[in-house]
């Protein structure tokens, strides 16, 4: 057998003497040494016919299960006549009698015979080739094995805890007391020393409590006679994930994952009871990729918005970290992440450096996220959040581990996420990082599992925590969250959980029993924030002071010395004082020693203090405590320059206004008072009539329900004196006013009473008399004291004439700014009025967010334009520049391309950079063999728009054309030799530093290779001869001295040519325009917007303007080009901006709405689904209902 396991003869002596179960034989045996295996079996069989007690067939070698778990009897040594020498191996005698020279004992690890075995230096065998085995089955009174108590279910149990033994037992009688016996198929063959086998085919899995660690395993049930002890327990359950044991001497003890866990100041008592649920529920937590949790209870769907498979082409990945994606790939296919992929999809793989040293592989989706359907998931406000923690005195934090990959993909939607790498193909089976929809699609999943707390857990995107009054709730609370997450599925990190603690940061704020204050991340970062030396540093400072500025009273007028040094010009120097000193150094002290403010508290009662003066408003919302009223939440912002002229008792308003508008989440539906220090304010209240505005603010306040009372307000007074934020230009008064909430059309309803149109249908539908009461009450309806219009056997609210602009406003601006079919379809819901698609459409025209932010869907504008081509070679040239390319050993970083667009001839230069002069020199050198051209194209580079040129063009009589902005198909001849250039550039060149030479031999081959639109090459229509070819290839110049010149004349050639030009020029005429959409027409004096083309800054430009301006067109130009300049007075640049763009980058400026609040203007017919056709539809007064019928009945 061991020479089948080619095993050497050192490990076979080895084995077999490990494996010989009498004591007098291996006693015998491991005082000898044995060069092979024949040496010992001669020894053995000595032995074993010298010593009569070896005949007992009870103790035969082969038995397979007695003779391998019981130990066999000692031999009879009562028969004096049997004695066995161990010295000669005789009998008769022992070895102190021999006669024979004594045998020096052999240590049979090391062959050296001055130490025995147990002594002997040498390091233990190693037991890496040994095959799995049952080392302790044998009954056996060792008092140096390791015995512990365990516990299974109810019941005590004394085991042996075996480290050598790859699987765990237990006694028959034992596992029938447990109960829940299994089958084992096929039966489980146990292996011992010696290679006995005991075949096993029952098994229990049993819950065992080991000091108070709790495992789950399997148990092989073997005969009562195999074992003394009740339980063995091997490796199988002792090394389980996540669990440790130590052995000390005789001692042995289990550890839990759980010990070395952060808590608060809690007693031991606690702890353990801490211990126990986590000890429970241990299989929610989880250390690395293969053991994660993954969600039973949804599924990531994918759906992308275009059927055309997004694939890209892998990055290039250096090959010394080549190895480092490999150890990744293999670990994510090991913990079942990712899976070998065949999908049409692919995205790169890139290596992103963190600033620990590692490299965390990263899916690079940004194609697939722009083609895939979002699904936004509405993340709490950060207040609210916050607000739920009052009362509560201790707080258990929890994280996910790795969130996203316990997040399962549904099985279409896996070949979305296909990555390519070096060694092959991927998809994940779970949502990877960088799927635009993987956050998402976490926070809908952990808001499922915080949903069945009742309010008992908080979270906020992956965090979560659990507060409680007491450590009992706390425990409680965690078991039943724990609980939900195991039926679920998903796992938690153990490293980042925080258990009972009574302070915890919690976004971004430190939580305790007492209060919130700010995080100590961020007061660490302003304490060391070092002086700042120039007005970058100071804004920066006090952008990063003001995340702060709620838990800091009085921080407006501590910053003011630094704000006021930001509003100086930046030609003035930067001047630092002790006041900007003072300043800087008061807010830093501020900020990390803050005044805490109270966690709101929903019971309590609550008071807004509010202030005003010219420069600000400010408010601040206060909460009652045992100690009195205490600061929950400052607001405060500077007035704008039309704010700052307005009244007192008109700021005072504004103020209350804004400052719950701030508060609102924490005061709508419940009773608070409002405090101000302006007596008069009050009165206004109730006075009528009152100023627009003024009403304005005071019905949107209606909302809230609140008491108001007059008092001085001494601690608001800095904030509104010395406000920090700046006025907001998006909110302007009447901003204010239109955030009324419309469900409750208090306003509306106000102004339905003025309208005396609406007035006079009004008296009808109480009784009055008029002819056209039957139409009237047809129509309308007077309900709970509002005028509604019946559409549909619906009712609709009737906006009054005065309004109709502030509700569309609301619908339209304040929800997105959508175009005007939906606009209108959210609209007609709830309001009519006469003319509301005329009405809508001419608002939306009007609307500056859209005209900047907006642009024009379908089909591009735009029209091809054809010069017609005359046959003259080199009347008209086109320029341009190719570059930076990289720079060579001669300086060169461009290429100067000028083309005849009839011929095609081309001329490249390398150049060093795009000044005139380059360009000057190239053409004089062109010119001088083939003459001054009539006319020049070029784009609007620097080198064509210099004064130079101009000069030069004037001076030989050249008309220089420009194209317009971004339309590079005005150049198209040189634009496309650019293209071809590049691409043999990428194929030729050797070296980076030496493209410059390949130049003339491509210039060559553009020349003299046929072109396929004429028909010929360039040099055929320009020479009536054959030129030599400079590329000296032998074969070639043979040909050539050999054919014969074309008997075609160059006349005929150039005939053709153009011919061949014209036809090319109509086809793709046709083929662009069939793409494109006739452009619009503006004249000289329109106000138009141009498309937004800002520089690139690093930044995110997702949410930039589309469009910039208005600009004034100045002149119109041929092919739909216009002339576009700045407007007088409203100059944005030290230059004046003028420019050429064509119709395509565009539009129009805000049109004129002029039958806006006005619904007597047109006598429009365009069917109008806000109205109902058939009847009448204008919201006169009943004397006009007989004039009005018949015009306005489309709406």
């Amino acid at each position: 057998m061991g020479r089948r396991a080619k095993l050497d003869d050192e490990t076979i002596v080895y084995y077999i003497r490990r494996g010989l179960c009498m004591k007098p034989l291996q006693t015998a045996i491991a005082t000898m040494h044995f060069n092979t295996p024949s040496e010992m079996l001669v020894a053995i069989r000595r032995f074993v016919a010298n010593d009569p007690g070896t005949n007992d067939s009870s103790n035969s070698v082969r038995g397979e299960r007695t003779n391998i778990l019981r130990s066999p009897p000692l031999l009879n040594a009562a028969n004096q006549n049997s004695r066995l020498c161990y010295n000669c191996f005789e009998r008769g005698h022992l070895s102190l009698n021999c006669p024979k020279p004594q045998r020096r004992p052999r240590c049979v690890k090391c062959n050296r015979t001055d130490h025995a075995q147990n002594d002997c230096p040498t390091a233990a065998r190693t037991q890496a080739n040994r095959r799995e085995t049952i080392n302790r089955i044998a009954q056996h009174t060792d008092n140096k094995l390791l015995t512990k108590t365990v516990e299974i279910g109810d019941d005590e149990f004394e085991c042996i805890v075996d480290s050598a033994s790859s699987c765990s037992l237990i006694r028959q009688s034992e596992a029938q007391r447990i109960g829940q016996i299994k089958q084992v198929e096929p039966a489980q063959q146990l292996k011992g020393f010696g290679g006995a086998v005991y075949l096993c085919n029952k098994k229990i899995i049993a819950t065992i409590r080991i000091d108070d660690v709790i495992l789950e395993g399997v148990l092989y049930i073997v005969d009562d006679e195999q074992m003394d002890k009740q339980i063995l327990i091997g490796t199988d359950i002792l090394l389980q994930e996540g669990r440790c044991c130590t052995i000390r001497g005789r001692e042995f003890k289990m550890k839990s994952e759980f010990e070395n866990i952060r808590t608060g100041p809690i007693s031991s008592i606690d702890k353990e009871q801490l211990s126990e649920v986590l000890e429970k529920w241990h299989k929610c937590f989880s250390t690395n990729l293969s053991t994660i949790g993954r969600s039973n209870s949804t599924e990531m769907e994918i759906r992308v918005t275009t059927s055309k498979p997004v694939s890209r082409q892998p990055y290039k990945v250096p090959f010394p970290r080549r190895l480092k994606v490999e150890e990744m790939i293999d670990e994510l296919l090991k913990a079942g992440i990712i899976r070998p992929s065949e999908s049409e999809y692919s995205s790169p793989v890139i290596l992103v450096a963190k600033s620990d040293g590692t490299d965390p592989l990263c899916i690079d989706y940004r194609a697939l996220n722009a083609n895939t359907v979002k699904e936004p998931f509405p993340v709490p406000s950060v207040e609210e959040q916050v607000a739920q923690l009052a009362g509560n005195s201790f707080f258990t934090t929890l994280d996910f581990i790795s969130g996203y990959y316990q997040i399962p993909i549904a099985e279409s939607s896996k070949k979305y996420t296909a990555f390519a790498t070096h060694i092959g193909q991927y998809e994940f089976s779970v949502a990877p990082f960088g799927l635009t929809d993987a956050p998402f699609k976490f926070q809908r999943e952990i808001r499922k599992i915080t949903s069945r707390m009742k309010r008992r857990v908080v979270s906020y995107v992956d965090e979560i925590i659990i507060p409680s009054k007491n450590i009992k709730e706390g425990l409680e609370a965690l078991d039943e969250f724990l609980g939900i997450l195991a039926e679920i599925g998903m796992t938690l990190n153990i490293k980042k959980c925080t258990f009972l603690a009574t302070e915890v940061s919690f976004l971004g704020h430190r939580i305790t029993k007492e209060g919130i204050l700010p995080g100590e991340v961020k007061t660490d970062a302003i304490q060391k924030f070092p002086t700042p030396s120039n007005r970058t540093e100071v804004r920066q400072f006090l952008g990063l002071t003001s995340f702060f500025r709620r838990f800091v009273q009085g921080y407006a007028q501590i910053a003011l010395p630094l704000t006021r040094l930001l509003k100086t010009k930046d030609a003035e120097p930067f001047t630092w004082t002790f006041l900007e000193q003072e300043a800087f150094d008061t807010l830093r002290r501020a900020l990390y020693h803050p005044p805490i403010l109270e966690i709101y508290d929903v019971k309590r009662q609550h008071e807004v203090h509010t202030d005003a003066s010219s420069n600000g408003i400010a408010g601040v919302l206060l909460q009652e405590s045992d100690n009195g009223l205490k600061p929950v939440m400052y607001f405060s912002r500077k007035c704008s320059e039309t704010e700052a002229k307005y009244h007192s008792h008109e700021l005072e308003v504004l103020a209350i206004v804004d400052s719950l508008e701030r508060f609102r989440m924490f005061l709508i539906g419940k009773r608070f008072r409002v405090i101000t220090d302006c007596a008069a304010l009050i009165s206004t209240k109730n006075k009528t009539p009152l100023h627009p505005h003024i009403a304005r603010w005071w019905l949107r306040l209606q909302e809230f329900d609140c008491e108001y009372s007059a008092d001085r307000m001494r601690h608001v007074d800095a904030l509104s004196t010395a406000p920090v934020e700046p006025p907001n230009p998006t909110k302007t008064v009447a901003d204010l006013v239109l955030k009324v909430e419309l469900d409750e059309h208090d306003f509306l309803t106000t102004i339905q009473l003025q309208d005396m149109k609406l007035a006079n249908i009004v008296k009808v539908l109480q009784g009055m008399s008029s002819e056209q009461a039957t139409q009237i009450r047809r129509e309308y309806v007077y309900k709970n004291n509002r005028l509604y219009r019946k559409v549909d056997d619906q009712l609709r609210f009737v906006v009054p004439t005065a309004m109709r602009w502030r509700v569309v406003r609301t619908y339209h601006d304040d929800m997105g700014h959508f175009a005007a079919e939906k606009t209108l379809d959210r609209l007609r819901k709830d309001f009519w009025f006469s003319k509301m698609r005329k009405y809508v459409k001419s608002y939306i025209s009007a609307c500056m967010e859209c005209v900047y932010n907006k642009t024009v869907t379908g089909k591009a504008e735009g029209q091809l334009y054809i010069d017609t081509v005359k046959p003259i070679p080199f009347m008209r040239l086109y320029l341009d520049h190719v570059g930076p390319l990289p720079k060579t050993s001669r300086g060169n970083q461009y290429i100067l391309g000028i083309t005849d667009p009839f011929t095609k001839f081309t001329v490249l230069k390398a150049v060093r950079s795009v000044n005139t002069q380059p360009v000057i020199r190239a053409l004089n050198e062109l010119t001088s063999y083939f003459g001054l051209p009539a006319i020049v194209v070029t784009d609007r580079g620097t080198a064509f728009t210099s004064h130079n040129f101009a000069e030069y063009c004037k001076l030989n009589g050249i008309q220089h054309i420009q194209t317009a902005v971004r339309t590079p198909r005005a150049n198209g001849s040189i634009e496309r030799i650019n293209q071809t250039v590049c691409k043999c550039l990428r194929a030729s060149c050797v070296s980076d530093s030496d493209w410059d030479t390949a130049i003339r031999d491509i210039q060559w081959t553009l020349n003299s290779n046929t072109n396929a639109t004429t028909k010929y090459s360039p040099n055929d229509l320009i020479f009536d001869f054959r030129l030599w070819d400079v590329v000296h290839n032998r074969l070639v110049q043979a040909i050539h001295d050999e054919a014969n010149d074309s008997q075609e004349s160059i006349d005929i050639r150039r005939e053709r040519a153009t011919k061949a030009i014209e036809a090319e020029q109509a086809k793709w005429k046709q083929r662009f325009d069939r793409q494109r959409k006739k452009p619009s027409q503006y004249q000289e004096g329109d106000l138009v917007v141009i498309t937004n083309d800002a520089p690139s800054t690093g930044f995110s430009r997702k949410l930039e303007p589309r469009y910039r301006g208005p600009h004034l067109i100045s002149k119109v130009l041929r092919f739909d080009r216009y002339v576009v300049e700045d407007i007088e007075g409203l100059q944005r640049r030290q230059r004046r901006f003028n420019s050429v763009f064509h119709a395509e980058h565009l539009k129009p400026w805000c049109t004129a709405a002029p039958f806006l609040d006005n619904d007597t203007d047109g006598s429009d017919n365009e069917e109008d689904p806000g109205n109902v056709p058939g009847q009448e539809s204008d919201l006169s007064g009943v004397a006009e209902l007989s004039q009005t019928s018949n015009r306005d009945n489309d709406g």
